[in-house]
């Protein structure tokens, strides 16, 4: 079974080799990646020429700068796979992961089958590859239809509001794209749509999906127009879950828009844009106003009010959350 691998390139040129490096270790032979420049102003093309003069399981698409949404889209359309996986150009795999999703989607017959993903700051990327093991991954869960979306609604797990380590079928997918619209929470409305059909999904712990979180990108790049990009992501799963008569997965959607909203308050006031913090601020004081807020559940009504009313204690607690969730990585790694 072929595997189309897709990977959306700008201004990645420093990473690239590790990212594509990667795939060339596969033991999986048979793939193919679909690399889409998206307009890079940087050498990024030209190393992509590169590994396709290197190897004929390369190759190249050229993309005007239309954002990641069009370059996946673009890339689905030249794809000739039985299964699709979205690779991000700063990210890399493990050498035996496509083979080890491949087996088990064959043995489950899964829709989608993923692996967990390892954060990784800088360079640590190179350092997880150069210690990984040709092993196995165990301890597959599966999911089958209802129990698929239920999982997905009930508990929203953030393992499913990413593509990081996910194989999808082909006809798991069908004719299913990207919103080109949206260029910042375009894969959490993906998924939502992909596994509203209730696919049958297989899952595993281990992590093999290597992604590496660059130092600052969590507030680099905080914008108004990102932070819209992502409430309107949620926005629409929201309404599209009121469409199908479920008010109260809707109003869950809600909630965790509002979540989202105090996670960008914080990373604004991080980076320094106290204007987007401003800004955001408002949107959240209009969301605690709404009469939907008052079946909010209480984690929620205490994150929006120490997010709106005090933040130096929200400040304490988020920057707490993340040292916790640093040291519970390094000792997963021990």
């Amino acid at each position: 079974m072929k595997v189309s691998i897709i990977v959306p390139v700008y201004n990645s040129a420093q990473y690239l080799p590790t990212c594509l490096g990667s795939l060339m270790d596969q033991t999986l032979p048979d793939w193919e990646a679909l690399l889409v420049d998206d307009g890079s102003t940087d050498h990024s093309r030209e190393l992509c020429q590169e590994y396709c003069s290197r190897d004929s399981r390369f190759r190249l698409l050229c993309l005007g700068h239309k954002g990641v949404s069009a370059a996946r889209n673009l890339a689905m359309g030249a794809a000739t796979g039985d299964f699709f996986f979205f690779l991000d150009s700063d990210d890399a795999i493990h050498p035996s992961l496509l083979m080890e999703l491949v087996k088990q989607a064959e043995a489950s017959k899964s829709d989608i089958t993923y692996c967990a993903s390892a954060w990784l700051e800088g360079d640590a990327v190179e350092k997880y590859l150069s210690q990984r093991k040709q092993d196995v991954l165990g301890g597959w869960k599966i999911f089958d239809k209802e129990k698929s979306e239920d999982y997905y609604q009930n508990q929203r797990p953030l393992e499913l509001m990413d593509l990081h380590g996910k194989l999808f079928r082909r006809g798991g997918i069908d004719s299913r794209r990207f919103d080109e619209t949206i260029s910042h929470g375009e894969d959490t409305l993906f998924l939502y749509h992909v596994i509203c059909r209730q696919p049958r999904m297989a899952r595993c712990e281990r992590e093999w999906y290597y992604y590496r979180r660059r130092e600052g990108s969590l507030t680099g790049e905080i914008s108004l127009e990102e932070c819209g990009q992502s409430i309107k992501a949620y926005e629409l799963i929201q309404g599209g879950e009121s469409a199908r008569g479920r008010p109260d997965r809707a109003a869950r959607w809600r909630e965790a828009k509002m979540m989202v909203l105090t996670d960008r308050i914080f990373l604004a006031r991080e980076a320094g844009r106290k204007d987007v913090a401003r800004e955001l601020r408002g949107w959240l004081l209009e969301e605690r106003r709404h009469p939907l807020y008052r079946g909010r559940s209480f984690t929620c009504k205490t994150a929006v009010f120490l997010c709106l009313y005090g933040y130096p204690l929200f400040h304490l607690v988020k920057l707490a959350i993340r040292w916790l969730r640093k040291a519970a990585r390094r000792l997963e790694r021990r």
